[in-house]
């Protein structure tokens, strides 16, 4: 699967990143968000996402996408997994 920014940026092997603000669920203080809460960035986005932005909303924003892109992207991905392999829990 492709960095979801894939654009001529991109660099380096993809990397899942943990929402900072999980679509479902939540995070404690040092705990990340579950693994239905994931989207796949490459090391060079994943990087300026934690390192120089700090915060998703205005990560994607510069990106070109809306501020709720990556709760988008992490809920459709966990949907059609689920839908591929069976659902395990309820919505």
């Amino acid at each position: 699967m492709p960095c979801c920014i894939n654009d001529f940026s991109c660099s380096g092997g993809v990397q899942a990143h943990h929402l900072l603000k999980p679509w479902r669920g939540g995070r404690g203080m040092g705990m990340r968000a579950s693994d239905d809460n994931v989207i796949p960035l490459c090391q060079y986005h994943h990087s300026v996402l934690h390192d120089r932005i700090g915060n998703e909303f205005k990560f994607f924003v510069k990106y070109g996408r809306k501020e709720t892109f990556g709760q988008e992207l992490a809920r459709r991905l966990y949907e059609e997994f689920e839908e591929r392999n069976g659902s395990s829990t309820a919505l």
